[in-house]
């Protein structure tokens, strides 16, 4: 009703916009599979993610995988792998770094 609207607008205070937080206003923290998704992460890197403030992909590097890059386009890389990880979907408590 019409006297409903006039009510909310006296006892609601006036919009105002606000101003925008200092700092990135939209992160990007994408996990992926090193490396089987690499060249999905180069991909993400050169399209969607140049609209990132932050962007970080989060890995677990296998054992003999290679040296992980520090960074691909502007998205750092991130290997959560700390020790040695145990593919064993059965017992959680097996895999050190508990990615599972």
């Amino acid at each position: 009703s019409q006297q409903a609207v006039a009510y909310s607008k006296w006892v609601c205070p006036k919009d105002e916009p606000e101003p925008l937080p200092k700092g990135p206003a939209v992160e990007c923290l994408i996990p992926a599979a090193w490396p089987q998704e690499r060249a999905l992460m180069r991909d993400i890197a050169e399209t969607w993610a140049q609209d990132c403030d932050n962007c970080a992909f989060y890995v677990a590097r296998p054992p003999g995988a290679g040296q992980l890059p520090d960074s691909i386009g502007r998205c750092s890389v991130v290997d959560l792998a700390d020790g040695r990880l145990v593919d064993d979907p059965l017992t959680y408590s097996a895999n050190e770094a508990k990615l599972q």
